[in-house]
């Protein structure tokens, strides 16, 4: 899981800070800012990307979001993610996949 943690103060009069900052995905949600959706919806017309009924986008990022916390299976992913819907939400609006519809995606992809 990733955690950001605040800078610790460097007074020695002050309370430290280690308390984790309230970010979810800092740096999956970084790396999503990075890509343009206009170009990304381009690109998956022009490549014939279907998912049916699960945005192009939100397939991406479940993807993604496998990737970075190394996830093992296809359960890992959608729960994962699901417990952090609202938080996944905010990265340009994915939404989490349940298992059959990830399933199917990957089934179809080339």
């Amino acid at each position: 899981m990733l955690v950001c943690v605040a800078p610790l103060s460097q007074d020695k009069g002050m309370k430290t800070n280690t308390k984790p900052a309230g970010n979810s995905f800092p740096v999956l949600r970084q790396i999503c800012n990075l890509i343009p959706r206009p170009m990304f919806g381009e690109l998956c017309v022009r490549h014939g990307f279907d998912t049916r009924g699960y945005s192009e986008w939100s397939h991406f990022v479940a993807m993604l979001y496998a990737h970075l916390s190394r996830a093992a299976s296809l359960h890992e992913v959608c729960d994962g993610l699901k417990m952090h819907a609202a938080a996944l939400a905010c990265v340009k609006g994915a939404t989490p996949p349940s298992k059959n519809n990830l399933s199917n995606c990957n089934k179809r992809r080339d």
